[in-house]
């Protein structure tokens, strides 16, 4: 199974890093780049991209040390994770199956299947093929090993102690994991049977049971409250006043139809499917999801004596849904295949069921599934490809869905990226034309500031705030802006702004940090990029730090700022330029004279220039 898993994603070795949160996660993120004190206090306790995942930053951290920043090696490592999942998800199938009183001899065909059938579907692409989303598989491997501790076999007592190890190493790698103690109860019903039934829901063996959930409950109910609190820190959650109640309810009732409908028929997956503008409890699409729901639901009710797994399946499924049914938004989709991780394994393992049943030869089953696996892991290959680039990926977006105004306004990120302006405010304008996208107003601006039209960027920045408020990262860019225009006074305030939206900003307190210096304030320019420097370590901010300790002559302390942003990225011509600077400073000759070496080499033309104190990269 692990084998033939690995076999169907084999394209993401060949993918890199893409836009949807794998630059700020992995690709700047220098948290990632140690193992030290400093490095795991920070996985500890940041927020960083509006999630508490130590157990995920440490595995990044891991694949750093083996790696660098080479994407293939961080992909390998997301793949052998999900084909390890396949290999356990198989192992807790038997198990069940063994607890629903199926045979021996049917069950090894049925768990088979049952694996298969989920760990080569399309829809676990997402979690696998996106490295950002190593936490999917990471909290899945951990999920699949408190749920094998909780079903040990049958006739065994469930081993508790484990169980409450996996629950806590699940939580750590992502907050989904909430859902074990529902899980754990629905699995107590069935099929192990230990409350309900013939045993009773209030006697004293049920007693016992409820009393093991304390821990689990307390557990699950700290991580809600800290995944809510990430969230919030970084202004991801959403008020009722931008996605009401009504969108909300639609929203819940489309997504568990949604998933449903796309694993019977995985085509025209996306990375992100755009909240719709008219969602509501009364929209079609939401009336169908609930009505699917609903029919499944009474198909249960009829037949829960003759097939208890159906109800099982589904109760299974809407547990692990329930995190993300967008009761508290977050984010702009209305629903996202990564979600399913989890949700789909109840109904892999009732396939299982079914083949395992199939009368007394259940490999027979096995083998009529055979050609829909096969199916399925041509659509996962191609599938994988999608995320070969940022470019790729937002073009299929684009293509499939031509509304998706989310995906517009990343093409026109590529672009910008790439240097093409044109194209870039032409793809700004379509998003913008789509949907009133905060985002996109700020990136516009952004690149109206680049060929110095201000008016028309100051224009934009002032429609992505009356849109959000509260977009921190769209005030520093304002604040830039208004630098480069001269208009220092409003920069430093629209600076502030951005912190006192998010003080963790680290991008603002750069910013703020050179306004400040410009503007002769140098002790609050000092403080500033020491603020960015203990938030994300970064060569730029020490280039900055560098460049303010040199003018306030102070040699020695620029020394060792420019050093450390070299140790982070050695590439950089200007960092070496700098402290050559520095070390003649302090009559180091030979030392000046091999970085002025190294930034000649690096970039001959900066280099020519002899100016020490170049600008920031």
């Amino acid at each position: 199974m692990a084998a033939v898993t690995a076999l169907a994603f084999l394209p993401i070795l060949q993918n890199g890093f893409v836009d949807f949160d794998d630059a700020e996660g992995l690709v700047v993120n220098t948290w990632i780049r140690g193992l030290g004190p400093a490095n795991l206090r920070w996985m500890l306790t940041t927020f960083h991209l509006g999630h508490w995942q130590p157990l995920a930053w440490l595995s990044f951290a891991l694949d750093y040390r083996l790696w660098g920043l080479d994407a293939r090696g961080f992909h390998l490592s997301g793949l052998l994770l999900h084909a390890a999942n396949a290999g356990l998800l198989a192992v807790l199938a038997e198990r069940l199956l063994a607890c629903a009183d199926v045979p021996a001899g049917r069950r090894l065909a049925g768990a088979v299947t049952a694996a298969l059938l989920w760990s080569v579907h399309p829809l676990r692409v997402e979690s696998v093929a996106w490295a950002t989303e190593r936490r999917d598989v990471l909290s899945g491997f951990f999920f699949l090993a408190t749920l094998l501790a909780y079903v040990p076999g049958p006739g065994r007592p469930p081993r508790i102690g484990w169980a409450l190890a996996g629950t806590a190493l699940t939580l750590a790698s992502k907050a989904s994991g909430m859902v074990l103690p529902a899980l754990l109860v629905l699995l107590d019903v069935y099929p192990l049977r230990r409350v309900g039934g013939a045993v009773g829901w209030r006697g004293r063996a049920a007693r016992r049971v409820w009393l093991e959930k304390v821990s689990f409950v307390i557990l699950a109910g700290a991580s809600a409250t800290v995944a809510l609190t990430a969230q919030r820190s970084v202004g991801a959650l959403q008020t009722l006043g931008e996605v009401t109640a009504a969108h909300r309810a639609g929203a819940a009732m489309l997504q568990v139809g949604f998933y449903l409908w796309r694993t019977l028929w995985p085509v025209r997956l996306l990375p992100l499917y755009e909240f719709p503008l008219d969602i509501g409890p009364l929209q079609r699409w939401a009336l169908a999801g609930a009505g699917t729901v609903l029919a499944l639901a009474a198909a249960a009710v009829v037949l829960r004596h003759r097939c208890p797994a159906l109800g099982a399946a589904l109760a299974a499924y809407l547990i692990a849904l329930s995190p993300t049914l967008g009761l508290a938004q977050s984010g702009p989709q209305v629903a996202a295949d990564r979600y399913t991780y989890l949700a789909m394994m109840g109904w892999a393992v009732l396939a299982g069921a079914v083949v395992a049943g199939t009368a007394e030869r259940p490999w027979r089953g096995a083998l009529a599934a055979l050609p829909v696996t096969l199916v399925l892991g041509v659509l996962t290959w191609r599938q994988s490809t999608t995320w070969r680039d940022a470019r790729t990926m937002w073009a299929r977006v684009v293509a499939v869905a031509p509304d998706n105004a989310y995906g517009h306004k990343s093409l026109g990120d590529v672009a910008r990226d790439a240097g093409d302006l044109g194209t870039a405010i032409a793809e700004y304008r379509r998003a913008i034309a789509l949907r009133p996208l905060a985002e996109a107003h700020m990136n516009l601006a952004a690149a109206f500031a680049a060929q110095r039209r201000f008016d028309e960027a100051f224009a934009e920045y002032r429609t992505a705030l009356r849109l959000n408020p509260r977009y921190a990262f769209a005030w520093t860019s304002y604040g830039s802006t208004l630098e480069d225009a001269g208009r220092r006074a409003e920069a430093i305030a629209a600076h502030r702004r951005a912190l006192a939206i998010n003080p963790d900003l680290m991008e603002a307190h750069v910013n703020l940090g050179s306004a400040l210096d410009a503007a002769g304030q140098s002790d609050e320019a000092m403080r500033e990029f020491a603020a960015a420097i203990r938030l994300r370590p970064t060569p730029e901010a020490y280039n900055d730090l560098g460049l303010l300790l040199l003018r306030l002559g102070r040699p020695a302390e620029a020394a060792a700022a420019l050093r450390q942003g070299i140790a982070l990225r050695a590439d950089i011509s200007v960092l070496h330029l700098n402290l050559a600077s520095a070390l003649q400073r302090l009559n180091d000759a030979a030392g000046a004279a091999a970085e002025l070496a190294e930034a000649h080499r690096l970039d001959p033309q900066r280099a020519q220039s002899g100016a020490p104190d170049a600008a920031a990269p």
